[in-house]
């Protein structure tokens, strides 16, 4: 990554049955991509244990975003929304 270079999250869900080894190494491979995550490594339920959180570079977005939507395995890749703690005063 380019130093100062901005990155975005990015969220994935593999597809149900799909090979976890191998949908998370085609994660890796998309343009920009610098982290994968599993967002609840723990979990037994197949709907939430294939859900991942990646971090890309901004500039590359569109990229990843193309690549991760067409690799065997993806149910879906999105980036992230905003998010901002609205506190009462």
């Amino acid at each position: 990554m380019r130093a100062g270079a901005e990155t975005v999250a990015v969220n994935v869900k593999l597809e149900r049955g799909s090979v976890p080894g191998a949908s998370v190494k085609a994660l890796t491979h998309a343009p920009g991509v610098l982290r994968v995550e599993q967002s609840f490594p723990e979990e037994l339920d197949e709907d939430l244990s294939t859900l991942y959180v990646l971090e890309v570079e901004r500039p590359l977005l569109p990229s990843a975003l193309r690549a991760l939507r067409a690799a065997p395995g993806v149910e879906y890749a999105e980036e992230a929304a905003p998010r901002k703690l609205l506190r009462s005063s």
